[in-house]
């Protein structure tokens, strides 16, 4: 082969550190925010708590500029430790581009970069919908899980997919159990759906894939011996203990469940060492992987914004006491401005931008926040004024178009970020759901159905509770298309019992 010299060009994604931890900072709940700052003011003499009610140009006030561009002549100057002047980054130039490229919303998956997996979601509401009285005990809230389900529809959503695999995909969502198994044939979904929606069994097969490729691997498949394959086929890199762990899974589920290691052996051809080593991956395993999310969690939380009605219209504010506030220290910003040029000038010149560039990121959050809690209100007000059974559906793509910013952004600054609203305190996540047609080709919030559901069964006559079919055919009375597997599904998701364990 003939070596030779060629050039060309190509467009690559850059992210600075700065960049990247103002946009990490947007995912961290008010709690883990608080932490990182508390590990930044130790590291970093430049940064301090503000504890002062008289707050310097450059403490965290929001009202005001937080570019300061009054560093002095020698602001941007930095020294070897022989004193001799090296070359160094602007810190307004690096500030501006961190600012511009904020504004302008890359939409980065941080997940991909740091190689970390999406944190779980959660919602926090006062089991009931009822009005919030001043005097409400905080004991009775509860902070719950995201449903298996809305964290599938949240990676549909974000998913790069026609309009048809989305649908054919949260089809599929809907008839998966809690433990993320896939319990019904292709065939009797179809067969379920065909009157309401005309769909066929190639593109359920083709939803159901999509749904398999999600996280947590294993989900969708239709029994245990699929489940532990998908577990297995997530590996990056394959290993001889992989594939034998794979072909046991496939080949010898039975002799595997049974421990029956002649058979095995024999089949394999492998040694009792590394049918061991297999068999031990194999039950690091999760059987069960939808089941983290039905857990339920006591703790508390504090919400990070507020709303309240004030002569008809619905005020967002942002919860300051939620919110940590830190500044630049003005003795050491003093004391590197007077400082001579030296090694000591250029560490103190260093740790300022790094301050500069967290206050920056902490502005930009703020603001995210405010904009997306604002934009949500505005959507969801027949909610806060009617309850569950007026929510509309919503998806992450409106609000990111409502706000101007890319999808990714709105899932961060969504997580772990409560509101508080006289109906209670909920997570920002709540207020997104998936949606069914109605008979009209209108919308209606997967939410607001299970609150007509759970509104029925309430009202039903004790010794003739109402059947999953009784409840769809009621829905349908109200033209919303939903199959009678799907109000079983919603129906338990309630934890309401199956009508004969109901009567009376």
């Amino acid at each position: 082969m003939k070596q030779s010299l060629s050039l060309n060009q190509r467009q690559l994604l850059k992210v600075s550190p700065q960049l990247q931890q103002a946009i990490r900072l947007l995912q961290l709940s008010s709690l883990e925010l608080t932490q990182e700052l508390h590990s930044a003011c130790e590291s970093n003499a430049m940064l301090e708590w503000n504890d002062d009610t008289n707050q310097t140009d450059e403490d965290v006030n929001f009202e005001e500029p937080l570019m300061d561009t009054s560093d002095g002549d020698n602001a941007d100057e930095a020294f070897d430790e022989d004193g001799e002047e090296v070359e160094s980054h602007n810190s307004t130039a690096e500030l501006d581009s961190l600012s511009e490229a904020l504004i302008n919303d890359p939409g980065i998956d941080l997940s991909a970069i740091e190689g970390r997996s999406d944190i779980e979601w959660s919602e926090t509401y006062a089991g009931e919908v009822v009005a919030a009285s001043p005097n409400a005990d905080i004991l009775d809230l509860q902070t719950y899980r995201t449903t298996l389900s809305d964290h599938l529809m949240e990676q549909i959503e974000l998913a790069n997919l026609t309009e048809q695999q989305r649908l054919m995909a949260q089809f599929v969502v809907d008839f998966l159990d809690e433990d993320g198994y896939l319990r019904h044939s292709i065939q009797e979904i179809s067969e379920d759906l065909s009157s309401l929606t005309g769909t066929d069994e190639q593109g359920l097969e083709l939803g159901l894939k999509t749904i398999q490729s999600m996280n947590p691997p294993g989900v969708g498949a239709r029994n245990l011996r699929e489940c532990l394959r998908l577990q297995l086929r997530e590996f990056e890199a394959a290993s001889p203990v992989h594939e034998l762990a794979l072909q046991l899974v496939d080949e010898c589920f039975d002799a595997l469940t049974a421990r029956n290691y002649e058979h095995m052996q024999r089949v394999t051809n492998a040694d009792s060492d590394e049918l061991d080593v297999a068999i031990e991956l194999i039950r690091s395993l999760n059987p069960r992987p939808g089941a983290s999310f039905c857990s339920i969690d006591a703790s508390y939380v504090v919400p990070d914004v507020v709303i309240r009605k004030v002569k008809g219209e619905w005020i967002v504010d942002l919860n300051d006491d939620a919110l940590p506030s830190v500044r630049i220290n003005p003795l050491y910003k003093q004391c590197m401005d007077q400082m001579e040029a030296g090694s000591q000038k250029s560490l103190l010149q260093k740790q300022h931008r790094e301050a500069k560039a967290i206050l920056e990121g902490l502005k930009h959050r703020r603001l995210t926040l405010l904009k997306t809690a604002a934009a949500i209100v505005s959507e969801q007000q027949a909610f806060f004024e009617q309850g569950d059974s007026a929510m509309r559906p919503l998806l992450r793509s409106d609000i990111a178009r409502t706000v101007g910013m890319h999808e990714s952004t709105i899932s961060r600054i969504t997580t772990h970020k409560y509101l508080d609203s006289p109906r209670g305190i909920y997570e920002l996540s709540y207020f997104f759901s998936s949606h069914v047609l109605t008979n009209q080709g209108n919308e209606v919030s997967s939410r607001a159905i299970k609150a007509i559901i759970r509104k029925l069964t309430s009202e039903e006559n004790p010794g003739m509770p109402l059947s999953d079919s009784a409840i769809a055919l009621h829905l349908r009375k109200q033209n919303i298309r939903i199959a009678r597997r799907t109000v079983a599904k919603y129906r338990e998701s309630l934890s309401i019992p199956a009508s004969r364990l109901r009567q009376a």
